[in-house]
């Protein structure tokens, strides 16, 4: 989530999880300002695997998030 945080918002922002139990509830943001962005894991899992991968949070949680491709 960090890695892909710093791709669509630039190195200083980071994820957050704001529900723990949530697998959509990550956010980007940055210090000092408390403002959240949206995290696009879908396209996380397209620039690492190409353009067939998708992201699925599996069991639902906050780290069940994974990258799967035909």
């Amino acid at each position: 989530m960090n890695q892909q945080c710093a791709w669509q918002y630039g190195a200083i922002y980071w994820a957050e999880n704001i529900i723990p139990w949530d697998a959509y509830s990550w956010k980007c943001t940055t210090y000092p300002i408390a403002i959240y962005f949206s995290v696009d894991v879908g396209a996380y899992c397209r620039r690492r695997y190409g353009s067939n991968a998708y992201a699925d949070p599996q069991g639902g949680g906050a780290y069940d998030w994974g990258c799967y491709f035909p």
